[in-house]
């Protein structure tokens, strides 16, 4: 069994993972809730389609996608 964990920023990360070849997609992205007035919280990265496009095309078929909200 192989365990490989990327950070970084997503899109850029995702690029370059081949389709179908992840078992988990596990994140925690801001929540845009503007949470104590961060500017980091309000990335509106979670409504950000392609972001979501990304994480189905590298995800196996059956594979798992946790993904934390507000």
């Amino acid at each position: 069994m192989s365990i490989e964990l990327h950070c970084g920023d997503c899109l850029e990360r995702m690029g370059g993972i081949p389709d179908e070849s992840v078992d988990v997609v596990l994140t925690d992205p801001p929540y845009g809730l503007g949470f104590m007035g961060k500017a980091w919280d309000s990335s509106c990265i979670q409504n950000n389609v392609e972001v979501w496009k990304q994480c189905l095309r590298v995800l196996k078929r059956g594979g798992y996608l946790l993904s934390f909200g507000g």
